[in-house]
């Protein structure tokens, strides 16, 4: 019975011995390995990251990978950032020789929502956009806030908008008008209804009823009727037989033209309203600055 202990003992010494030497080697081999070998374990470390080959990166801060990581907007860039992609430089170009009238436009910062009325002919004014054609090689380049740029075979023209012209009659009644005492108040109610207007454009829909007039089987403009118990006209003077026939000298004869005519009004300093009434023509002149 001592003996079997006795060998049971040293057994147990044995391996206890073993396992402390094989605990030491450990500890010294690990010494070793980063002593000796500290590039190769940063190589093997780091290639789980950045491509080895690319020392500039590893040189570069976590800030800086932010940031660059960043720039290639991984969620999307900002509207706006969008927006300046898509304007042009403005180019100051030559008044056109063609025969072209600018009659209205609609400036928008948003290049693509902008138009210009352009009558190319006595009985030919249509709506444009920008790159859309008015004629074989002539193209709509840009649209400012008083001129377009219009490209004729690769070269840059400038055709400025018409000002509205009216005979001495029309422009003594609209002295007679704008100085009058009222005139202060007349602008200060349509101030307030175009602010209501650029709010929600549907208004003008809920307010008032465009019935279309014609004489000699041609449009000539429109009569607008309240609806629900609008006051607009009544508060301006304005006689409910009156016939609208142009907005800032763009007439309304035709539908494009008179919805251009009426986006125009969103960003006017200045609206004049011709219409007729009992066979005579009259301007009415608001200031919205």
């Amino acid at each position: 019975m001592a003996l079997f202990e006795f060998l049971l003992h040293k057994r147990l010494i044995t391996f206890v011995s073993i396992v402390l030497l094989a605990l030491l080697a450990y500890q010294v081999a690990l010494s070793v390995w980063s002593v000796y070998m500290p590039a190769e374990k940063l190589t093997l470390n780091e290639s789980f990251f950045v491509e080895p080959q690319n020392t500039e990166a590893n040189k570069k801060s976590t800030h800086q990978l932010v940031r660059e990581i960043l720039t290639l907007h991984p969620f999307g860039q900002k509207q706006s950032v969008v927006a300046k992609t898509q304007t042009k430089d403005v180019i100051v170009a030559p008044q056109t020789q063609l025969k072209y009238k600018l009659r209205g436009l609609y400036y928008s910062q948003d290049k693509h929502l902008s138009s210009a009325i352009i009558e190319t002919s006595a009985k030919n004014s249509l709506s444009y956009q920008l790159d859309d054609v008015i004629e074989d090689g002539i193209t709509v380049h840009d649209i400012q806030l008083d001129h377009i740029v219009i490209n004729r075979y690769g070269k840059y023209e400038t055709l400025s908008l018409e000002q509205a012209k009216f005979d001495a009659r029309n422009r003594l009644m609209n002295i007679s008008t704008n100085n009058s005492d009222d005139s202060a108040k007349y602008n200060e109610i349509f101030k307030k209804y175009r602010k209501r207007f650029v709010n929600n454009p549907m208004v003008l829909a809920r307010k008032f009823r465009a019935i279309p007039v014609s004489k000699n089987g041609r449009n000539i403009g429109f009569k607008l009727q309240a609806l629900r118990g609008e006051v607009l006209l009544k508060q301006l003077d304005v006689d409910k037989d009156s016939i609208f026939t142009a907005i800032n000298g763009v007439g309304l004869d035709k539908p494009f033209q008179a919805l251009d005519a009426l986006k125009s009004i969103q960003t006017a300093k200045k609206v004049d309203v011709t219409y007729l009434l009992n066979g005579t023509e009259q301007t009415r002149s608001f200031e919205l600055q």
